[in-house]
């Protein structure tokens, strides 16, 4: 049996992106209160939805928010990233939860790979400098992306959200002792692959996210993204963990708030 009150962390959501109005993300936390979630890290990519994330910081009741900033490597045009001293200046003075999310996107954007791979590690060696854990998006560059933390060494930590590598590139990271996220494609009928990846992870390595307003899950196909549908993607790990879901719940949310430094309200 599910219990929609077991506090849930949604890891990684963009509450702050131009999808969501005021009087929507007013009605978005009100309904991810009601389905248990109780902290939500903001992920912002660039200065309005920052700003509108450190308001939403103040003004969310019930419910804590974390925020987050970086360019992501879909909006990477020059290695003179122009959000990048805002982000900078923002970790520096303690504003900030982690990194991100920022990373390496070869899918869709392959001609910019060594634009994205420069901006990257400017965003991973500030983490290092001022000991924020990162958040990583990664498709079809884990030869590249592992390389980078490898030459990093000690000090970079953080998670490789949306996940949807092999258990391969799961179990690298892992030994890096990164977390990994999974969000709704654990839920498509095409992602065997992924569930697979699912049922390997150690529990204590796992987070849950929605990435909101992208990758509702396949409950909700289709439809804006939200927190509150984090739990179908929390309902289908706890199925190929065969726990119960307050289990999967109290452990991912235990694994955020160890990962994410606490934010300043």
């Amino acid at each position: 049996m599910i219990n929609p009150q077991a506090a849930v962390f949604d890891s990684h959501a963009h509450l702050t992106s131009e999808q969501f109005n005021d009087e929507e993300r007013t009605k978005v936390l009100d309904r991810a209160r009601s389905a248990g979630i109780t902290s939500i890290m903001n992920v912002a990519t660039d200065l309005p939805s920052l700003n509108a994330g450190w308001k939403l910081q103040q003004d969310a009741q019930g419910i804590c928010i974390y925020c987050a900033a970086a360019t992501t490597p879909h909006d990477v045009s020059g290695s003179e990233d122009p959000f990048f001293s805002t982000v900078r200046d923002a970790a520096v003075e303690g504003r900030l939860s982690a990194i991100g999310e920022t990373g390496l996107e070869f899918f869709h954007n392959p001609e910019s790979a060594a634009i994205q791979e420069a901006v990257f590690l400017k965003y991973a060696l500030l983490a290092k400098e001022t000991q924020l854990p990162l958040i990583v998006h990664c498709r079809d560059a884990f030869p590249t992306l592992l390389g980078i933390l490898r030459n990093l060494g000690d000090g970079v930590r953080g998670v490789l959200h949306c996940f949807t590598g092999t258990k391969d590139h799961a179990r690298a990271l892992l030994e890096l002792g990164w977390y990994i996220s999974l969000s709704g494609i654990v839920t498509f009928p095409k992602s065997e692959s992924l569930r697979d990846v699912a049922h390997f992870l150690p529990i204590d390595r796992l987070l849950v996210e929605t990435d909101a307003p992208y990758l509702a899950p396949q409950q909700k196909r289709g439809q804006r993204n939200e927190p509150a549908y984090l739990r179908y993607t929390v309902e289908v790990i706890a199925a190929l963990k065969k726990c119960s879901y307050e289990e999967v719940a109290r452990n991912s949310y235990a694994n955020a708030k160890a990962l994410f430094t606490p934010p300043l309200v």
